[in-house]
Parts: structure tokens; C-alpha cells; sequence
């Protein structure tokens, strides 16, 4: 079947799942576009019914999910399906890396776990911290495990732990071939070797990070963004709303950042047709299968 053909059989088979399922459309996990943000059409058939997505990847055409409490789940365009054996049961994922053809997924307080099988099989990374893999980063070869306090080197090979920062806790990273940044309760700190790291932003916690060509973006926990250069990093706030880089995709969402989606149909035209506009939707993420917007966790934050 040609790729017209089976993503067209996948949302046919997504809307009749719509108009059978008990739960309302208020209600679902994931929705899904076809046509960049115009319309949506639930996109949660085969989803548990009583969780909700941490974080969301694109790993070898599918995608990969990292639940609030059952594990790893995958989509094709069947739909959704489970993709925990080795993880431990009922599993808080909160961070998914894909680098090198190997899937990494952070636990909350569990540890760093791999998968070189595409998902299929899962094995823990050395040692456990004891704390909170939070953020997960791939560079030059090497993976970078964000944590409740501080950034570590992980070596899949011997499942050892380098501890290169301390004292922070990391929320996310972003990199380039030049630096690599982490956002954390304090700030942004950034290394260009991963060994030593400068502070560029100290004035409050910053919850993501973005890399927009020579700019770096950053938007704290109230929906505050900042932008500077970043071979000069003095930070301007960024009072505009559209058509610049953060946008809602709901009243009720929160900001959400990345230049990848500004030129989208929907934000120019404001049309979400499909979209509650009380659903909060705090994930956005291109696919094969077309976009994805993904519902904030019950109980979760931004």
C-alpha cells in the first residue's frame, strides 16, 4: 500500500475509532493534523485510556512515547502499542533520547535505560542515580543525562556515570556543532566540550531551550521568553506574540517554543478546528502520520 493510501486508511480508521470510543473528544491524549494545523482528528486509538505523555520523539519513522505511568509507547500507522519489556513496571518516562539508531529513555527516579532494537527490548545503563533522569542529550558521539542534580557522560558500553556539573537541576538541553546548553532551576549554563560549563543566564529557572539558527531562545516557567545571539548572549525579552517563535495551541495550553512551527497554516490563520479549546496541549511534534499535539499530563506541569 502506497504512503497516500495508508495514512489516509490510518486517520479513516482514527475518526470511526472517534465516533465509537466512550470517552469525548474533550478527553483524548493526542490529536493529530493532516493539514499543517488547519484540522484535527483524535489520534489516541490503542492509547491507555488513564495516562497521559511525558515526552514525545521521532525515532526511524515512528514515534516514540514516554507515558506518566505505563512505560514506553510506540505508533505506526495502525496506531498505538506498547514498547516496555525491561522497563520497570508502571514506569514514569520522562525524558527519550534517539541517537546513533539507539533509544534512550530517563526514568523518574529510576534511571537511564536503553534500547538497540528499536524499542523492542529494554536495559538499564549502569548504576542508577538517585535521582531524576529529566533531560536527555545526544552530541559528538556522546550521551548527556540531565538530573535532579547536575549533568552526567554516560557510557553505554560500561555503564559509567561522569559527573560533569553539580549543584543544578537540569530541565532540558539544546545543541549545535559549536555549544552544548542546559537549562536549569537557576538559569542556563553551556559547554562547547561537555567538560566545562559557563553560566549565559542567570536571572530565573528556565524551563526549555531553543537553538533558532544564530539566536538562542529560552522560556521560563510563567511563559516568559528571551532571546539574545549566542556568540553575544545579553538577553532581551521577548514581548511579541505572533508570528515569532512561542504560541499557544490553545487557550487553555501552554507556550509552547520552537521556530520549526511558525510558519504552520494555523498560526497565521488562528484556524484549530477539531481542537477543545479547554484541552491543554503542550507537546507539538511533525511525524509521518502527520502532526501530532499531545495533552498535558493529568496533574503534570508544562
Amino acid at each position: 500500500m502506497n504512503t497516500f493510501l495508508t495514512v489516509n486508511a490510518w486517520l479513516a480508521a482514527l475518526i470511526l475509532s472517534s465516533t465509537m470510543a466512550a470517552r469525548p473528544t474533550e478527553e483524548s491524549r493526542v490529536f493529530v493534523s493532516q493539514d499543517h494545523g488547519l484540522t484535527w482528528n483524535r489520534g489516541d486509538h490503542g492509547f491507555p485510556d488513564d495516562d497521559g505523555i511525558n515526552v514525545l520523539i521521532l525515532h526511524n519513522k515512528r514515534v516514540f512515547a514516554g507515558t506518566n505511568g505505563h512505560g514506553i509507547w510506540a505508533m505506526d500507522q495502525n496506531g498505538w502499542y506498547i514498547q516496555s519489556s525491561g522497563l520497570p513496571k508502571e514506569s514514569r518516562v520522562i525524558s527519550l533520547l534517539s541517537n546513533n539508531q539507539v533509544l534512550f529513555a530517563g526514568l523518574d527516579r529510576g534511571g537511564l535505560y536503553y534500547s538497540a532494537d528499536e524499542g523492542s527490548s529494554w536495559h538499564p545503563v549502569g548504576q542508577r542515580p538517585d535521582d531524576n533522569v529529566r533531560a536527555l542529550s545526544g552530541r559528538a558521539g556522546e550521551v548527556y543525562a540531565g538530573t535532579d542534580d547536575g549533568i552526567y557522560r554516560v557510557n553505554v558500553r560500561d555503564g559509567t556515570w561522569q559527573r560533569l556539573l553539580g549543584g543544578v537541576q537540569i530541565n532540558a538541553f539544546a545543541c549545535n556543532d559549536r555549544y552544548i546548553y542546559a537549562s536549569t532551576h537557576q538559569g542556563v549554563v553551556r559547554s562547547t566540550d561537555g567538560l566545562a560549563w559557563e553560566p549565559v543566564y542567570r536571572r530565573s529557572a528556565i524551563n526549555k531551550v531553543v537553538l533558532i539558527k544564530s539566536e538562542i531562545l529560552l522560556m521560563d516557567y510563567s511563559g516568559n521568553v528571551y532571546r539574545a545571539d549566542q556568540e553575544h548572549p545579553f538577553f532581551i525579552k521577548e514581548d511579541l506574540f505572533l508570528p515569532h517563535h512561542y504560541f499557544k495551541l490553545t487557550p487553555a495550553s501552554p507556550k509552547i517554543m520552537g521556530g520549526e512551527w511558525s510558519e504552520l497554516s494555523f498560526v497565521k490563520s488562528g484556524a484549530r478546528k477539531g481542537l477543545p479549546a479547554s484541552a491543554p496541549l503542550s507537546i507539538l511534534l511533525q511525524t509521518p502520520f502527520g502532526l501530532l499535539a499531545v495533552r498535558s499530563p493529568r496533574g503534570g506541569g508544562c
